[in-house]
């Protein structure tokens, strides 16, 4: 069992449907292990867009931490199937630093760090 799940949420309402069952399957968990972290992560976001605003909005509204920013929707992503790190493609690029932050931010959560 783990002890930190972490929901992506993709700039989608379909993508919101499944975040309360979820949610409900984590409390149940936590009844048993009461450690155990959830957070939501916007992923695929098409930063500028009502969509993105509105799924935004509504995970806010959900009863489940947002893990940082979210993860951008960026071709550089398509490029790592190619078998490099988004680090060897561009250690500069926005992708890279989003999953930076990403990682600092999960760091925290399961140190048991105030990450919100």
């Amino acid at each position: 069992i783990s002890d930190c799940v972490i929901s992506p949420v993709a700039s989608s309402n379909f993508d919101l449907w499944p975040v309360t069952a979820v949610g409900k399957m984590v409390s149940d968990a936590q009844m048993l292990r009461p450690h155990i972290q959830h957070c939501l992560i916007h992923n695929r976001r098409n930063a500028g867009t009502k969509m993105a605003k509105a799924v935004g909005e509504a995970m806010a509204d959900k009863d489940i931490p947002l893990l940082g920013e979210g993860l951008n929707a960026r071709t550089i992503y398509e490029q790592v199937s190619s078998g490099q790190t988004l680090a060897e493609l561009d250690s500069r690029s926005k992708a890279h630093a989003e999953i930076e932050n990403m990682a600092d931010e999960i760091l925290k959560l399961t140190e048991g760090e105030s990450w919100l």
